[in-house]
């Protein structure tokens, strides 16, 4: 039981050792000319197969899943709702950062003569892939990531319209691995004071913090594609560049 209580701590000293994380989007625009602003903007959940969830494949984070006796179908359910709604909360944080009027809501709630967009899509991969790897080696080694495709319609009077369709991604950064120099025992002390200073039940704070980086910065690549849009509809003021 040591052994394992260990290298659990272990685990969970190499998750809060750093987690950089680095975005990119491709995707296409459509044409149609000039919209009127929105009455609302409805970003839903994203759609998300549990199959498409891979968990952290490294011993402690094995080990880990071991001592909560969680099997790894319910995790991988749990990872898709939090990552789920970590994107969606900063989606709509970011627009209305922006001046767009965003709330939680699915495109079919768009109201019969209001101007609405609409933001879905789907989670098509959640890695977390393999956290010693990471921070043992890195250069890429064990890297984890977030990707969706993402729909945006507008709906009016005359019908729905797509306006943009990408494909985001966010992973961790090819940054140098370094080796855990302080003993168990520290590293267990620092791991405990890390789980006490979290607190509240928000699903970044369920996730790892390599996820729960990636889903705030796919939300955030996410967000920044459609302001940069609606900029160019003249709704909201144009970006730093």
């Amino acid at each position: 039981m040591r052994f394992l209580a260990s290298f659990a701590a272990l685990g969970l000293a190499f998750a809060v050792s750093g987690c950089g994380s680095t975005s990119s989007s491709t995707g296409s625009i459509f044409s149609g000319g000039s919209l009127s602003k929105p009455s609302v903007v409805l970003v839903g959940d994203f759609s998300v197969a549990p199959d498409s969830v891979a968990l952290d494949s490294s011993m402690a984070a094995k080990l880990q899943r071991d001592m909560r006796g969680q099997s790894p179908a319910a995790m991988r359910v749990e990872v898709a709702r939090n990552v789920n709604t970590v994107i969606g909360e900063t989606v709509i944080a970011r627009l209305r950062e922006a001046g767009l009027p965003a709330q939680a809501g699915s495109g079919e709630l768009a109201l019969s003569g209001e101007s609405t967009l609409a933001v879905g899509g789907r989670i098509k991969r959640v890695d977390q892939g393999n956290r010693m790897q990471r921070n043992l080696i890195g250069f890429g080694a064990g890297k984890s990531q977030v990707s969706a495709e993402v729909h945006v319609a507008y709906h009016s009077s005359a019908g729905k319209q797509d306006v943009l369709n990408f494909t985001a991604q966010a992973e961790s950064s090819r940054r140098p691995g370094g080796a855990v120099a302080a003993p168990i025992g520290a590293a267990a002390r620092g791991a405990m004071a890390v789980g006490a200073s979290v607190g509240g039940s928000l699903a970044a704070d369920k996730l790892s913090a390599d996820v729960a980086a990636h889903a705030r910065s796919l939300g955030n690549e996410i967000a920044n594609r459609i302001i940069a849009w609606s900029a160019q509809q003249g709704w909201v003021a144009q970006p730093d560049a």
